[in-house]
């Protein structure tokens, strides 16, 4: 089970209240559609948080928030700051790095020893893997 990290001071940010205002809902809502999109960005975004070719429904499908106002939502979450643009114009969880990319690293890694493990016919990683020294 992954987890992200969340600070007590994002219920007060400015960017949640700014977010919160812009879509004209409580701030409570709107930590539970931004907590939902990075929940969902935890399995679909790349480590640096790039989106890909993700649409303003899916971003919305994805956090909960009603399809038919996903432009208004990903609008305010690139003026508040909780989404980016890289310099390809793709949308960017904001700081994802910091937050999940090295969870999504470490996941990768720990797949890559466990493939390691299953080719090994001992089942064993080849780094812990002693050959005998017998002649």
């Amino acid at each position: 089970m992954a987890w992200i990290e969340s600070h007590q001071s994002l219920l007060t940010h400015r960017k949640t209240l700014r977010a919160a205002a812009l879509l004209g809902v409580n701030r409570y809502q709107f930590l539970g559609n931004l907590h939902a999109l990075w929940w969902w960005g935890l399995d679909n975004a790349e480590d640096d948080g790039n989106l890909g070719d993700v649409l303003h429904a899916e971003i919305a499908e994805a956090a909960g928030w009603p399809v038919r106002k996903a432009d208004a939502f990903v609008k305010a979450l690139l003026d508040a700051g909780f989404l980016d643009t890289n310099h390809t114009q793709r949308l960017v969880l904001h700081n994802w790095w910091n937050y999940a990319g090295k969870l999504n690293a470490k996941r990768a890694k720990d797949r890559d020893r466990k493939a390691e493990g299953a080719r090994n016919s001992s089942g064993t990683p080849t780094e812990f893997r002693v050959e005998s020294q017998a002649p």
